[in-house]
């Protein structure tokens, strides 16, 4: 894990990052005279190495850096990179996709475009943040951080994917379980993703004020038939309530076995209670009020699509 000179000089190339996140590669004070962290690199080069660094409450793994910029993370003393370990992969078989945790939200949607253009991450992921962003936000990066606004955990708990981890905990969990518990996230570092190969139709919906905005909630939903026009398989997942997701699991149950022609959004969600807090569209009401509204949108979508998933 030795800092090479062109690994310092490739460190240099980020200062304006650093500076902007208050902090700095080296020295005590910033440009403005600010006090700042100095910041120690780690390069580990085998994935073994990692566990030492995780254990480390000073130092965090830094993928593609988009992080820093919205938390500054002013108590960190190190930064441990990721570009030599190889996390930058994709596989596929007939089962499943597995996905490279540094692998980036434009890097997924190129390799699914071939696959499966369909897919709910697709349209969700084109919709994040802005092009240069989603060339930059890392999966393994976005999930760790899960930020209310995410484009990326409502279809990762729909699709219920699972994560790698190595480090205090080590093996494949659900997302939902790694996204519901502190310990789990805690010391431990996402190398992948997986995510099975199901014929899913999907819907995807996100609330923001402005395209680029945030969004102050969105709307996953799957579904699935076997004998048309019944509902086989149906997963809804509302991200940016007041704990950050629901999964609505009892108006799945109660979808299955449903007939497409007999699906009334309105009435299906109008009793619905979804607790949020204010959010850049307005207050908490009023977001319940538009996430009702998307989500018996969305429900009536799945009648007015073209083909459904034998």
């Amino acid at each position: 894990m030795m800092v090479t000179d062109s690994e310092k000089n490739a460190g240099k190339t980020h200062c304006t990052l650093w500076r902007k996140a208050g902090l700095a590669l080296s020295g005590p004070t910033g440009e403005t005279g600010e006090v700042m962290n100095e910041l120690r690199w780690y390069y580990p080069d085998s994935l073994d190495q990692v566990p030492s660094l995780l254990d480390r409450e000073d130092a965090v793994p830094c993928g593609g850096n988009t992080l820093l910029l919205r938390t500054g993370l002013k108590r960190v003393k190190g930064l441990i990179s990721l570009t030599k370990l190889g996390l930058h992969s994709w596989e596929s078989n007939d089962e499943f996709y597995r996905v490279g945790a540094t692998m980036t939200y434009g890097g997924l949607v190129s390799q699914l475009l071939k696959y499966e253009p369909d897919s709910i991450l697709v349209k969700s992921l084109s919709q994040a943040a802005s092009c240069p962003l989603r060339n930059r936000i890392t999966l393994g990066g976005s999930l760790a951080s899960f930020p209310i606004w995410s484009d990326l955990v409502g279809p990762l708990l729909a699709l219920e994917a699972s994560v790698e981890l190595i480090g205090r905990h080590s093996g494949e969990f659900p997302v939902s379980d790694y996204v519901s518990s502190v310990d789990l996230r805690r010391a431990s570092l996402i190398t992948g993703l997986r995510l099975k190969r199901v014929p899913w139709q999907s819907y995807y919906y996100r609330c923001g004020r402005t395209v680029s905005d945030h969004s102050s909630f969105n709307v996953s939903l799957l579904w699935r038939t076997v004998n048309f026009p019944e509902i086989a398989d149906i997963r809804i997942v509302l991200v940016g309530t007041r704990r950050k997701y629901r999964r609505l699991d009892r108006l799945e149950q109660y979808l299955r076995g449903l007939r497409i022609d007999e699906l009334r959004g309105e009435s299906l969600v109008r009793d619905l209670e979804l607790p949020f807090s204010s959010s850049n569209v307005g207050s908490a009401d009023y977001t319940a009020e538009m996430a009702r509204r998307e989500l018996a949108r969305a429900l009536d979508r799945i009648g007015q699509e073209g083909h459904y998933g034998e």
